[in-house]
């Protein structure tokens, strides 16, 4: 089991936790290893961000590929920031993980530049919201917040 040293879950009070860092680091497993930790008692229910409905949200412990359902919100020309914090009120104790994106090569093609602009500034708004945040490498969790 992962030592994250988890605060454990209170309904009373937002409970978001964020989970980033680059791709393939491990970020899912960590994920499942912190909700088991916190004492849930079932198996988490994990959506995929790239074929997620947005009323499935507010049922689901972990959204995988946060990064991935800004995408085609953005393609669908609808508003991120506006959808993400509609998903934190709806379920304010999900587990989100979230790819850092902007690490790498700035890419040529605009709609590509806008895409990872937008994850990189909706990471930075969940990162202020979240009651925990913590970023992987190699596998390796770091609790920042």
């Amino acid at each position: 089991m992962l030592s994250l040293q988890p605060e454990k879950y209170d309904k009373g009070r937002k409970t978001m936790i964020l989970i980033t860092g680059g791709a393939f680091q491990g970020k899912l497993e960590a994920a499942k290893a912190l909700f088991l930790e916190k004492g849930n008692g079932k198996d988490p229910l994990i959506l995929e961000g790239a074929q997620i409905v947005s009323k499935q949200m507010q049922n689901a412990d972990i959204i995988h590929q946060f990064h991935l359902w800004i995408r085609s919100l953005l393609k669908e020309e609808k508003d991120p920031y506006k959808m993400a914090e509609e998903l934190l009120k709806a379920n304010p104790h999900v587990i989100l993980i979230l790819d850092q994106m902007g690490c790498g090569i700035v890419p040529m093609d605009a709609f590509d530049r806008k895409y990872r602009e937008t994850v990189g500034r909706i990471g930075c708004m969940l990162a202020k919201q979240a009651q925990e945040v913590y970023l992987l490498n190699c596998g390796i969790v770091r609790r920042l917040k």
